[in-house]
């Protein structure tokens, strides 16, 4: 094997995906998909999480490769963006209440929540589609131990109380902590997999 060689097929392969990524929305290439939530308390369906995905002809380009390219290259606002107002176009075109569905998570990233208009981006969406706030929970992540800076927190409090719902994503990794959840208006915490999965593989060596 030369190595060479892959690191150069990488290269390009990943200047490929770039391009692909700025020209994202302009080309029609992105896709919203829902992944169903399901309780266990209720023992139905109660909500959907917005997932979004990059055609490439025939196949997806996985979201662990293009996202962190859109959040390094810039293009995460107005692909973001793109989500927002399909997420919402979608709760008022197939009214969620009667499918069950309480809300949509909706994942916006760091650089969404540093953005000084987030708040009216997204009540001008919900305005637009005649949305209620309390139909979207809008979900973060601390990437970093300066994710939730004082404008961050600030967006996070103005949306939470414009009606808006939060959930703290991966929580147990990275640089989430107990005080974090304290401090913000939290309504769902996500676990990281690997949280609960730690004991069982235990189980399983012993």
């Amino acid at each position: 094997v030369d190595a060479g060689k892959l690191d150069s097929g990488h290269e390009a392969y990943m200047r490929e995906v770039d391009e692909k990524v700025r020209n994202a929305v302009a080309s029609g290439n992105l896709e919203v998909f829902y992944q169903p939530i399901y309780s266990l308390e209720e023992k139905r369906y109660v909500s959907a999480e917005a997932l979004i995905r990059l055609h490439d002809g025939d196949k997806l380009i996985p979201p662990d490769v293009f996202i962190p390219i859109a959040e390094s290259n810039g293009t995460i606002i107005e692909i973001d963006e793109f989500v927002i107002q399909q997420v919402c176009r979608m709760i008022s075109g197939r009214n969620i209440g009667e499918l069950g569905l309480r809300y949509i998570e909706l994942n916006l990233s760091v650089s969404d929540m540093l953005q000084d208009d987030i708040s009216g981006k997204l009540t001008k969406f919900a305005d637009m589609y005649h949305v209620h706030p309390s139909q979207i929970n809008l979900e973060i992540t601390e990437t970093s131990s300066d994710t939730f800076t004082g404008v961050v927190e600030a967006n996070v409090m103005r949306l939470s109380h414009l009606g808006f719902d939060f959930s703290l994503d991966d929580f147990g990794t990275g640089y989430s902590s107990l005080s974090r959840i304290i401090m913000m208006p939290f309504d769902i915490i996500k676990l990281d997999k690997t949280i609960v999965q730690a004991p069982f593989n235990m189980e399983t060596e012993t």
